[in-house]
């Protein structure tokens, strides 16, 4: 099937007017200009089709070798010299005039292409004298938006998101770096349709687009590719003098392959600096390039620019002796300090917009500006914005490393200002990653200064890193309160950015005290901000909104999320490296709402995060806990509780094993007792108000009474149900919310409400999910009905 020709609607309209003047007898000339690939010899093939509609004789052999030849035929015809020329001899040119001065009486049009700028001064005089004669002159411009969007639309069979249109913008309207991206996208499994758009699942480069920049690459010279790939490591925009600073060889050689490098249209000059033409080639070089060659070249360009490089260093002591070769640029300043004081705003900026890989690029030029033993701010900065990279791109390994660094760098800076500043940012990160330790010490070390509650910015921020230190710590009603006053800061100071991470922490908190209409209010504020301030830096708020969901309508509709308007949380390493539970919670809700394939994708997520980042334990103990739910395994349920560093996560593995044991034919029932004690006790420990009651409710249950007989097996509920309570648990377990089971009673919602507390009390639960996984147990049957 042959895809529409996007974006190209006038063009085709001047060669097609050419096209229907060549059929009614007249000759004529048609020169289609463009760099590389935009389209040229797509927009060739589609006159060649429509040619062959209308009769044409298509590309007859040998034209312009053997003169006319061709006049006795009795239809038009269409010749084609698609890119022929531009390496063509004086001779050749010379043909191809002649030629066409012989068919100037035939029905014939000729299509030739040719590259911009590429042709020397013999191709020059032909394209004159071709235009001095009125041919039809088309010259091939970069696609707009909504072609781009059309593109990727038939490639990829279904809308592409917003993600995918600001990778796709990248290609700077190039359809052949848009086409292969979107075919690469879909070759290598990395997009996904959900909900009628596509999404994208992975951020690696495709293979098809890999190919196709390292094919282009090839026809450089060897010296011209190597510094192709230095521009890439060295950031978006590259000056010349950076270039200079890691070139080994003489100017002349240097100026000759940076001539290349622009005349193939990899790059272009402006000013002092050389830029990508498509920033998507130098993402996709950058990234053949191993993180930590590219930091190492950063540092050597501005090393060069210092004065380093194998020139001698600057003196900076008060030594009276003169050195014995003085540095060629002795104290020139770096000509893009300008730029590199703006680079934490760009990375702010770039945070805030969601556009992941142009901070991690900022954050390296911002890191190879700094000084080997100074610039601490902005080194601590652009280290919290790799990690902050790392963690959001499934490298929390990485991550970790780079915010413990931060973080003593943070503790042993001298300046105050920079101290209160930096050290919250610290905290911060640190938390999301699970490490309390070393963020407490931050925290700690700020109160001891005079300053901290003056200045009211890192205040807060400091105290938003406490409130998420106090949820790992699990310490929720001071999480709750502290987030609140952080909130009732933010409003009234208009500082937007915190507010979706306080409205998280307090949701949470909420539902572990089984506040259900506070975590509710604190969601529906979140929505209406939502992926905006610190939720892009964080997978919390989303995480607070989808249990909110499922604690108020069950599981169906927490699947339903899942599987649209949240479905990123189950291929988003964010939430894994965030919260440990996350991955089994989602095995878990799926299972009881019968989606059996959210539950592989699940695990299927988190494996691949654990596979990629084996000495990252609360993400392999994350793996281990979702396999062994899913395949319900008791081995590795028990592996799983032992290696949960997160006493919330290892708290659902105890309850996840005492059911699975609970439910098999085993001798005893104490490991059930024993594992739901530690349950008990895992949730009393992070703060989990609710569930540790329940546990604690089934606890006693098991060791002082003993279950009802029912003919489908042993029933959990120590009193029958009405028939009423039977058809509204029926109900609420298929998803329905209470207004819709009302609807499907002819009761009110009130009395649903009633029945369905009555039903929760004779079981001993507290929540829909609950309800739902006991009616999911192969032992567990409807109890029987009372009078």
């Amino acid at each position: 099937m042959v895809r529409p020709l996007r974006g190209r609607t006038a063009e085709l309209r001047d060669l097609t007017d050419a096209l229907s003047a060549a059929a009614s007898g007249s000759s004529g000339t048609a020169l289609i200009l463009g760099d590389r690939g935009y389209g040229k010899t797509r927009l060739v093939e589609e006159m060649r089709r429509l040619a062959e509609e209308r009769g044409f004789l298509v590309d007859p052999p040998g034209w312009y070798e053997t003169g006319s030849g061709q006049s006795r035929l009795d239809r038009p015809v269409l010749t084609v010299l698609d890119d022929q020329m531009p390496g063509a001899e004086p001779v050749e040119f010379a043909k191809v005039k002649t030629a066409l001065e012989a068919s100037r009486d035939e029905p014939r049009l000729c299509l030739i292409t040719l590259r911009k700028g590429t042709y020397g001064l013999d191709g020059h005089r032909f394209v004159s004298a071709l235009e001095a004669e009125s041919c039809t002159r088309v010259e091939l411009g970069a696609l707009d938006a909504e072609a781009v969007q059309d593109i990727l639309t038939d490639n990829l069979g279904a809308p592409p998101d917003a993600d995918l249109l600001r990778l796709a913008d990248t290609a700077a309207g190039s359809p052949l770096y848009v086409e292969s991206l979107a075919r690469g996208l879909i070759e290598d499994g990395q997009v996904v349709i959900r909900q009628g758009t596509a999404i994208r699942r992975s951020g690696a480069v495709p293979d098809r687009l890999q190919t196709m920049v390292t094919c282009q690459l090839n026809e450089l010279a060897p010296e011209a590719q190597n510094l192709v790939r230095a521009a890439a490591a060295l950031g978006p925009v590259c000056g010349v003098d950076r270039l200079i600073a890691v070139f080994t060889g003489p100017a002349a050689r240097l100026m000759a392959d940076i001539q290349q490098i622009v005349d193939a249209g990899i790059m272009e000059r402006r000013g002092d600096e050389l830029v990508f033409r498509h920033e998507l080639m130098r993402w996709a070089i950058a990234e053949t390039t191993l993180p930590a060659v590219r930091e190492r070249m950063v540092e050597e360009a501005t090393s060069g620019l210092l004065g380093g490089l194998g020139r001698q260093p600057v003196l900076r002591s008060t030594d009276p002796r003169p050195t014995a070769a003085p540095p060629a640029r002795p104290t020139a300043p770096d000509p893009s300090a300008e730029r590199s004081a703006d680079l934490p705003r760009q990375i702010y900026t770039g945070i805030l917009d969601g556009r992941l890989d142009d901070v991690h690029e900022l954050a390296i030029s911002l890191l190879g500006t700094c000084r080997p033993f100074g610039d601490t701010p902005a080194r601590i900065k652009a280290l919290l914005a790799l990690s902050l990279c790392a963690r959001l791109g499934g490298q929390p390994s990485a991550a970790l490393r780079r915010s413990r660094e931060a973080a003593a760098l943070t503790l042993g800076i001298r300046g105050r200002d920079d101290f209160l500043h930096l050290a919250p940012l610290s905290a911060l990160e640190l938390t999301w990653l699970g490490e309390s330790t070393i963020a407490r010490w931050l925290l700690q070390w700020a109160e001891t200064h005079e300053e901290y509650r003056t200045d009211p910015a890192p205040y807060h921020l400091a105290q938003l890193a406490e409130a998420q230190l106090l949820v790992l710590e699990g310490r929720l009603e001071q999480a709750a309160r502290t987030a609140e006053a952080v909130i009732d800061w933010a409003i009234a100071s208009r500082h937007d950015v915190v507010l979706p991470h306080c409205w998280a922490i307090r949701a949470l908190a909420a539902l572990r005290a089984g506040e259900t209409h506070i975590a509710e209010h604190m969601v529906a504020r979140y929505r209406g901000s939502e992926r905006s301030g610190l939720g892009v830096c964080s997978a919390l708020p989303a995480w607070a909104a989808l249990q909110t969901t499922v604690e108020r309508d069950g599981p169906t509709h927490g699947i339903d999320l899942l599987l649209g308007r949240y479905g990123y949380l189950v291929d988003s390493p964010a939430l894994f490296v965030e919260e440990p539970g996350a991955a089994a919670w989602m095995v878990r809700i799926a299972q009881a709402a019968g989606a059996y394939t959210v539950a592989r994708e699940a695990v299927a997520a988190i494996r691949r995060l654990a596979d990629a980042n084996p000495d990252f334990a609360p993400v392999v103990a994350s793996a281990v806990h979702a396999e062994g739910l899913h395949s319900q395994d008791p081995h590795l349920l028990t592996e799983a509780l032992h290696a949960h560093r997160d006493p919330w996560a290892a708290a659902w593995a105890a309850e996840d094993l005492a059911g699975l044991l609970d439910r098999t034919d085993r001798p005893g029932r104490l490991p059930v007792v024993l594992h739901l004690a530690r349950a008990h006790l895992g949730f009393e420990k992070s703060g989990d108000a609710l569930r540790a009651a329940r546990a604690g409710r089934l606890l006693t249950g098991l060791t002082t009474a003993q279950p009802v007989q029912t003919a489908s097996g042993p029933a959990i509920a120590r009193q029958p149900l009405s028939s009423s309570e039977q058809a509204v648990a029926d109900l609420v377990v298929q998803g329905m919310t209470n207004r819709q089971a009302a609807g499907r009673l002819d009761l009110s919602p009130h009395t649903v409400n009633f029945h369905l507390r009555n039903v929760f009390r004779k079981f001993g639960i507290s929540s829909r999910v609950e309800l739902a996984r006991l009616y999911q147990s192969p032992r567990v049957g409807r109890t029987p009905s009372g009078p």
